[in-house]
């Protein structure tokens, strides 16, 4: 019995600190910067910003899309 609520303690204390440890990372991103390419395989970056303007990528995610491959100003109005 006692090695029963040794073990569920324990677990309750692995997630408290897995949650602490997300929540101070949340804590310090103030904001988020998304980038959309244009490249033949599109992509959009993530991007966290801190309270200090530090980025750091946080993904890059595929939009299965083809691009246009031309310059931006030749494709305004494309989206």
């Amino acid at each position: 019995m006692i090695q029963k609520k040794a073990n569920i303690l324990a677990r309750l204390g692995l997630a408290l600190c897995i949650l602490l440890a997300s929540l101070a990372a949340v804590a310090q991103s103030v904001g988020g910067i998304y980038v959309n390419t244009n490249q033949v395989n599109n992509e959009v970056w993530s991007y966290s910003r801190t309270a200090n303007g530090t980025l750091t990528l946080v993904g890059k995610y595929s939009t299965q899309g083809t691009g246009t491959g031309t310059s931006f100003l030749e494709s305004q109005g494309a989206i």
